[in-house]
Parts: structure tokens; sequence; C-alpha cells
């Protein structure tokens, strides 16, 4: 690659990712794939697959980079290994972008850009990546999107592909009418905004004027350090602390804590269960908080979520069924610890999804990294008022990680409809509508209780109903392409 080639590239990367990290500059990644057509147009599909590897380590590393924190502090893992790891990781991501500028530069047919391949293309490769790749449903270009309240309502339609898509056909639009100079293109971007808008502003208008029945929920926001937080010493401070901090709210309905909040086996252990109950004389109202903990007798623990009455009791359990790997589970756990001789204990994954309820609503649990899932966060759903997840983000630092969990729960508002609540621990946490618009947002550090009325809203969407249609649509298109292409040029061949 040339120097002007890495630039662009480079340059690409950046305007794709900005707005991962400043929501209100979404704009830029409408023509943030812009330099990186240009610096493979003319190519063959081998030089391609090169320069998307490159730009995919771009992508990967600016919205990723926070995978080192909790590998290189928490694991035990050394540095050393920590690097080998995380280098293989994002090399095995970048890939797929390779991947996609390879199959991109194969299947059109001259030198000018087809938008509708490259929408479709990028888009399939996207859905590829979340299929095969799960443990990293990050660095999808819709995310970008995210304070584009018109064009985020498409996802009650078609998810994240759809708003990818649209984005990427944005993008390549653009790019005819700038760099190919054919004016002609501005009446197809015109058309599409007219929809985005249209659409948009139509579904904005009837979310805003909806009569909805509201319930009152009370968020406690944590600032605990994730070591210091799990010392054997700091259990009774850190209860003392979430009750005390649970006494500043009333005249609500349920009060909620973030994931892991009490830091004692809930089921296990009598003695610090009885300590807590009695602390939570005069509170008057159920609350929600996790433990990691046992079920029945068994030895295997599981990260939990208790519905717990006033006086303690419980009236509800979810056990987190996605586990986040080099957290929560060691994936090649048995090549690990011969390679590296670190062993930990795992968490074991939960097996039925619990709609958890009070005799004035009910809703679905997800559980910090679960919120990632959209085809697992709609298990479920329509048994739901609402979506609540509560999380743990410490381990990941001051990072853009707390930035793109709240922008996902966005999503996962919109997609189902439903007003999502978070709770964290060095988070943001608060209220989204089923718009995606932010009752409240608060950083943990800023706010320590938030008291919101939330919207109950239960329906039936159309991506409820069919999914990531449209990722399904563009991988079996570009599967026919290629098949295609590889026919013809089989019988050009025999001439």
């Amino acid at each position: 690659m040339i120097i002007l080639e890495v630039v662009l590239i480079i340059l690409a990367g950046i305007l794709i990712t900005i707005p991962v990290r400043f929501s209100a500059l979404f704009f830029l990644a409408w023509f943030g794939l812009i330099p990186f057509i240009y610096a493979i147009s003319g190519d063959k599909p081998s030089q391609g697959f090169k320069k998307g590897v490159f730009l995919g380590i771009i992508i990967v590393l600016m919205t990723s980079y926070w995978l080192y924190y909790p590998l290189r502090y928490y694991s035990g893992l050394s540095l050393m290994f920590c690097l080998i790891i995380l280098l293989s990781f994002y090399l095995l991501l970048a890939v797929f972008y390779g991947l996609w500028a390879w199959f991109y530069l194969y299947i059109k047919r001259n030198r000018s850009i087809n938008p509708l391949w490259l929408a479709l293309t990028w888009t399939a490769f996207e859905y590829i990546r979340f299929r095969v790749f799960r443990p990293f449903p990050f660095a999808f270009i819709a995310y970008t999107q995210a304070s584009f309240k018109q064009l985020l309502q498409f996802a009650d339609l078609g998810g994240v592909f759809l708003i990818s898509f649209i984005v990427i056909l944005i993008n390549a639009f653009f790019y005819k009418f700038f760099i190919e100079r054919k004016k002609g293109n501005a009446l197809f971007i015109i058309i599409i905004f007219i929809i985005i808008f249209s659409y948009g502003g139509i579904k904005l208008s009837n979310y805003k004027n909806q009569d909805y029945n509201y319930i009152n929920l009370g968020i406690v926001q944590t600032n605990l350090d994730p070591v210091e937080k799990w010392k054997t010493a700091n259990i009774e401070s850190n209860i003392n602390y979430l009750v005390e901090e649970s006494r500043k709210i009333n005249d609500i309905n349920l009060i909620i804590w973030p994931e892991s909040s009490l830091t004692f086996d809930f089921i296990r252990n009598e003695y610090y269960r009885e300590r807590f109950v009695g602390s939570l004389k005069g509170i008057s109202f159920p609350l929600l908080t996790g433990s990691l903990s046992i079920i029945d007798d068994d030895f295997k623990k599981y990260n939990s979520v208790f519905l717990l009455a006033a006086d303690g009791k419980i009236m509800g359990r979810y056990n987190k069924i996605k586990l986040l790997p080099f957290g929560e589970y060691i994936p090649f756990k048995k090549l690990v610890e011969k390679i590296t001789g670190y062993t930990n204990s795992p968490n074991y994954p939960g097996g039925d999804i619990n709609i958890l309820n009070l005799p004035s609503f009910s809703w679905r649990t997800v559980i910090c990294s679960e919120i990632l899932y959209p085809d697992f966060v709609m298990k479920g759903i329509k048994e739901a008022d609402l979506i609540i997840n509560q999380s743990n983000e410490a381990w990941f630092q001051s990072s853009n990680l707390s930035r793109q969990m709240w922008t996902t729960a966005v999503f996962r508002a919109v997609e189902n409809r439903r007003a999502v609540v978070r709770s964290g621990n060095k988070s943001f946490g608060g209220v989204i509508s089923p718009a995606g618009i932010n009752i409240k947002k608060v950083y943990s550090g800023d706010m320590s209780t938030v008291k919101a009325a939330v919207p109950l809203n239960r329906e039936t969407t159309f991506y409820q109903l069919y999914g990531d249609f449209i990722g399904y649509i563009s991988t079996l298109i570009l599967l026919i392409l290629f098949l295609l292409k590889i026919v013809l040029k089989y019988l050009k061949n025999k001439q």
C-alpha cells in the first residue's frame, strides 16, 4: 500500500469510529467509508482483502481497546499472553472486513461503485460475524447512529443490520455524488433522507403522544473499585452503602441495584444474608439485586438477579445465561491452563429465561453483556412491559465500553418498543423510552440514586416477528452472486 492509501484507510477508520465516543457526530459515519472505497477502487480482490484487514484492525482497536484492561489486570494472565490473545482476537475480527472487501471487489462488474452491492456485502459480513463470532457483538456501523433518532426508528423493522445497510447505502451514494461526480445520485440521497425523516418522524410523534401507564422505579448507581468491592472485609460496608442510598428514594414500585451488588452467596451464606435482611428494616418496597449464588445444594455458582420482598424473602430469580468470555469463563480452558498454569472458578450459565413480575407490571431481565444480543433480548419479551439491565463495567476502567453498552440498550428499546432501565457500577444508568429517547441518563460518578417514571408498553414489532431478515437476505444474495460468478467464469474458460 502506498502512503496515500494508508492515510485514506486510517481516515476511514477514524470517521467510522468517532461517533462511538461522540454520538452527536453520527453524521461522520455517512462519509466514513468513502476514503476506503476510493483506496480500493480499481484493486484486485486480493489487494482489497489486505486493505480491508487494515481497516478492520483500526475499527476494532478504536472500539474495543478496553478488552486489554480485564485481561491484563484481573485475569492473572501474563502481559505477553494477554497481548498474544488480544492481537490474535483483533486480527481474527479484522479478517471479516478483509473478506468483505474481497467479495465486494470480486462480484462487482466494473470500476464504478454499485451502492446496492456495497450495502448488501457489508451487511452480510456484519451479520456473518455476529453469527460466527458471538462473543464480540460490537463495532457494527449501525451503533454510530444512536443519536440520529429518525433513523434509529427503523430498528423496530430490521434491527441493527437494517440500519447498517442504510448507512452504507448513504456512503455509496455520497461517493458517487462527490467522487464520481455523478450529480444524478443527489436524487437518491434526497429520497433516502425523505424516507428516513418520514418514517422516523411519524414513529417519534406516535410514541411521544402515546398514553402510557407509568410506574416509579428507583435506580441505585455505584462507583466501587472492582477489586476492593469483592474483599470480604468490605461486604457489610457495601451493603450499608446500598441500603442508605435506597432510603433516599420513596414512593416507588421497585428499587434496582447493579449486577452482583451483594458480594456474598445469597443462598449459601446465611450469616451475611441475615445481616443484610436485617438492614432492610424500614424499606417498604421490593428490591432487585444481584449475587453470585448457588442453586439449592449444588456448588456451581451462577450470576443471579434476585427479586426480594421488603422483608428479604425471594420472590423471583434469574440466572445469567450468556456468559462473558475471559470474565465469567475461559474459552479453551484446558489449553489456557496448560500454557499459563492459570485456573479460575467459572460461573455457570443459567438455563431458563424467567420473566420477573410484581402485581402491576412484569419485566425481562438481562444481566450486563446480555443486552448486547438483540435476538436473545427478544426471547420472552412478549410477556414483559419493560427491560431491566443490571451491569458492572468497573473491570473495563474509564473506556468507551460504558457508552457502547448504553447505545446497545437504546437499540434494544426501539427493537422491542419497551423502555429499558439500567443500573450499574461505574456505568451509565437511567431509563430509555420505547422510542430510544433518554428519559434519565447519569454516570455512576455523577449521581448515586435516580428516581424515574417509566412508561409501560407491550406490543409486537416487525423485528420481533422477523428478526434480522436483512442479514439473512444479504447473506443469501451474497452466496448466490458468488456462485453465479464462479459458474460464469467456468463457462467463459470452457469456450
